[in-house]
């Protein structure tokens, strides 16, 4: 039996995405297919796994991209799917702890990672923010008016983001200076 399940995680609450989609594996369904806000489960009562999300430099499709993704199956992990560059992983709970972030650094380079995506998309919000409320203002248009509140609230919660992302960065870049 499969069950199909939407929910809405920000890039920046990946580790909160992660959770519930490891409780669900405890709850014994096992995640068959991803797409964008949309999760299938198969019913798997024998097998848990842990689910760890990454999101890659490049498209899966890329070629080093599917290098990194060859390696980890390698390890046992295997790959469920991806949505644009975020890629999801599980593996049994039979083989241990799954982690994709060994230490301190690859982890921060991940946060990195997510902030520049962040970065990158902001800007365009904003734009578009001021692009649909001057579109009101001149023209009174309450489409304009409705679309300029959507890209002002995702502003905002990129802006949100960032800031989450920032106060992880530093503090794994203090637990990092505390091991050495």
């Amino acid at each position: 039996m499969t069950i199909t399940k939407f929910r809405v995680f920000l890039a920046y609450d990946f580790e909160k995405e992660e959770a519930w989609l490891n409780s669900m594996s405890m709850d014994g369904y096992e995640l068959v297919e991803v797409a964008f806000c949309r999760y299938v489960f198969r019913e798997n009562r024998s097998n848990r796994f842990e689910y760890r999300l990454e999101l890659l430099n490049n498209l899966p499709t890329n070629r080093e991209s599917q290098a990194y993704i060859s390696f980890l199956e390698e390890t046992g992990a295997q790959y469920v799917g991806s949505i644009f560059r975020w890629a999801y992983f599980k593996k049994t709970t039979e083989d241990g702890h799954f982690e994709l972030f060994s230490d301190v650094q690859s982890r921060i380079t991940h946060y990195k990672r997510i902030m520049f995506l962040l970065i990158a998309v902001l800007p365009v919000n904003v734009i578009s923010t001021f692009n649909m409320f001057g579109q009101y203002a001149a023209y009174a248009n309450s489409t304009s008016m409705i679309l300029g509140t959507v890209s002002g609230s995702l502003s905002l919660l990129l802006t949100i983001g960032l800031i989450k992302i920032k106060i992880k960065v530093d503090a794994l870049k203090r637990e990092s200076i505390l091991k050495e």
